[in-house]
């Protein structure tokens, strides 16, 4: 719905830069699930485990060096772009990222629950700031109660980012509820407003 995240190249790069394996597993002690899927590995019958994953199996360095790739093929540019030097695994972050148009892009806001309600996600959205950070991506995370969450995402869609947790169903009709176009107004599941045709067909 908003610049710059209806271009697919800047979505791209921020799922490149979100390590999932590394919270699940070594901020959180296993204690979730890494997940890259909206139908989860353990509904097997309608998983597919061919679902390209953005980031896996790259280090830190390598995960910079992609989401820079993407964003410059998009036509983003920096006031300091990031430096990686991927024979040593280090990189240097970049500041003043500018949208294609060449316009700074504007400070913007991931919303997520607030750790009394619940840790596991806040924790996630500061880990998620940070890296998005490391290229220059103007974020900051905005702990929240549910409700305000809610009502921002779903009810007003007035929203950049947000965390939140969804029950799932065995039979995955819930894809429509999240993406079919009909579903992208007030009070619509689909709302970060997605958009496309060839998905709406299927």
């Amino acid at each position: 719905r908003r610049a710059p995240f209806h271009i697919r190249e800047f979505r791209q790069a921020v799922a490149t830069l979100i390590d999932r394996e590394f919270v699940a597993q070594t901020v959180l002690q296993g204690t979730a699930q890494p997940l890259a899927t909206l139908v989860p590995p353990g509904n097997a019958y309608w998983h597919n485990p061919r679902v390209k994953v953005w980031g896996q199996g790259m280090s830190r360095a390598q995960r910079v060096a992609e989401a820079v790739r993407l964003l410059k093929e998009a036509g983003f540019r920096w006031a300091r772009e990031p430096e990686v030097d991927l024979s040593r695994d280090t990189y240097q972050p970049g500041e003043g990222l500018r949208l294609p148009d060449g316009t700074p892009m504007r400070q913007v806001e991931l919303l997520a629950p607030s750790p009394g309600y619940d840790p596991l996600r806040a924790t996630f959205a500061l880990w998620i700031e940070r890296w998005l950070r490391e290229v220059g991506i103007p974020v900051r995370s905005r702990l929240a109660d549910f409700n305000f969450i809610l009502t921002r995402t779903v009810e007003e869609q007035d929203f950049d980012m947000y965390i939140l947790g969804w029950g799932l169903t065995l039979f995955p009709d819930y894809l429509r509820s999240f993406f079919h176009s009909s579903n992208a107004g007030p009070g619509g599941f689909n709302s970060p407003g997605y958009r496309n045709p060839d998905y709406d067909r299927l």
